[in-house]
C-alpha cells in the first residue's frame, strides 16, 4: 500500500507542476493524470478501511488527519496571519472565514487541502453508511449500500455544485471510490480474471477518446466538481485505478524501486501538503519544469525524515503519537 501511495503521490505533483507548463505534451500528460490521481487516494483509502466504532474512528482520523491539516494550514499562513494580526483590517474576518470553511475556497499553496477534510468526512460517512446500511455486517455488497453507492454515483449529472465547507460536496463521489476501495479489499478484485479485462476495456476506451482529441469531453476534476460524463468518466477513473495498482504489484517485484516508492508512500501527506508551496514558487522564478517535479517531492521528502526525528513535530505535523 505505501507503494501504491508512493506512485500517487509522484503522479499527482507531476499533474500539479505539469498543468501550468509551457509544453502541449506535459499538459496534456497532466490532464491525462487528472482523470485518476485523486480517486486513486480514496480507492487506497478504501482498501485500508478496517470497521470501527464511529466515536473511535473520529479520535483517531482527528488525530491522524485533521491535526496535521490544521497545523500546515496555520504554519502556510503564519505570515498572513501576523500581517492581520498587527494590522487589523476589513479583510481580516473575510481571510479566517476562508481558512475556516476550506474546501474550494483554499486554492494556490492550499489548493490540495481539499482532500485532507473530504477524506476525513468520507471514512466517517462511509463507516457510519455501513453499520447501518450494510446489514449489521459491515458488508459492500448489501442491498442498501449498493443503492446508496449508485445513489452517489448518479450525482456526477450535477451540472451546478454547491460549494460546503470542508469540501464536503465533493464526498458523495468519493463514497464511490471509498467503496471501490473496500470491495477491491474484501472481494479480492485485483486477482479477479474478469475485474482485470473490465478494467483493460475501461482504460482503453479512456484511451482512445483522450487521444482523438475528446479530452475534455472526460476531462475529472474532484475539487472543481468535474465529473466528465455522467457515471462513464467514474468508470475511467476506476479502470485506470485498477490499472495503476497492477503496476504497482508488478513494480513491488523489484526489490529497490519498491522500497524507493514504499518511502515515498510513507511521506505522502507531508508531499501533497508541501509540494504546491514550492511548485508555485518555483513557477514563479521560471524554473524549469522536471526541476520543479524533482524537487517538489524531495523537499518536502526530506522534510518529512527531519519531522520523523522528535515525538512532538511528529505528533503535530503527521498525526502520530508513537
Amino acid at each position: 500500500m505505501d507503494q501504491a501511495k508512493g506512485l500517487g503521490i509522484v503522479l499527482v505533483v507531476t499533474a500539479h507542476v505539469f498543468i501550468n507548463s509551457l509544453d502541449t505534451v506535459l499538459q496534456q500528460l497532466a490532464r491525462f493524470i487528472y482523470l485518476f490521481h485523486m480517486p486513486l487516494f480514496f480507492i487506497l483509502s478504501g482498501m485500508l478501511y478496517k470497521p470501527e466504532m464511529t466515536m473511535v474512528l473520529i479520535k483517531k482520523r482527528s488525530t491522524s488527519l485533521l491535526i496535521p491539516y490544521m497545523a500546515f494550514l496555520l504554519l502556510l499562513n503564519i505570515k498572513p496571519i501576523v500581517a492581520t494580526i498587527i494590522h487589523p483590517s476589513f479583510q481580516a474576518l473575510p481571510f479566517f472565514c476562508g481558512l475556516i470553511y476550506g474546501g474550494f475556497v483554499l486554492k494556490g499553496w492550499f489548493g490540495v487541502f481539499w482532500f485532507i477534510s473530504c477524506l476525513f468526512i468520507t471514512q466517517i460517512s462511509y463507516n457510519t453508511l455501513l453499520k447501518y446500511g450494510g446489514g449489521g455486517t459491515y458488508n459492500p455488497l448489501s442491498r442498501q449500500m449498493v443503492f446508496i453507492i449508485l445513489i452517489c454515483a448518479t450525482l456526477t449529472l450535477q451540472k451546478t455544485p454547491v460549494r460546503l465547507p470542508l469540501a464536503a460536496e465533493v464526498v458523495p463521489i468519493a463514497l464511490v471510490f471509498f467503496w471501490t476501495g473496500h470491495l477491491a479489499s474484501t472481494q479480492n478484485l485485483l486477482k479477479s480474471k474478469l475485474m482485470q479485462i473490465l478494467s483493460t476495456l475501461g482504460t482503453s476506451s479512456c484511451l482512445l477518446i483522450f487521444c482523438s482529441g475528446y479530452a475534455t469531453l472526460i476531462a475529472f476534476d474532484m475539487k472543481s466538481s468535474l465529473f466528465g460524463l455522467p457515471i462513464v468518466s467514474l468508470i475511467f477513473a476506476i479502470s485506470l485505478v485498477l490499472i495503476v495498482l497492477k503496476v504497482v504489484i508488478f513494480i513491488s517485484k523489484y526489490r529497490l524501486i519498491g522500497k524507493m516508492m514504499a518511502s515515498l508512500g510513507s511521506a505522502s501527506l507531508i508531499i501533497m501538503y508541501l509540494s504546491q508551496p514550492i511548485n508555485i514558487t518555483l513557477r514563479s522564478r521560471d524554473w524549469p519544469d522536471f526541476f520543479i517535479l524533482i524537487l517538489s517531492v524531495a523537499l518536502p521528502y526530506l522534510i518529512f525524515h527531519f519531522i520523523n526525528l522528535h515525538w512532538m513535530p511528529r505528533f503535530v505535523l503527521l498525526g502520530i503519537k508513537k
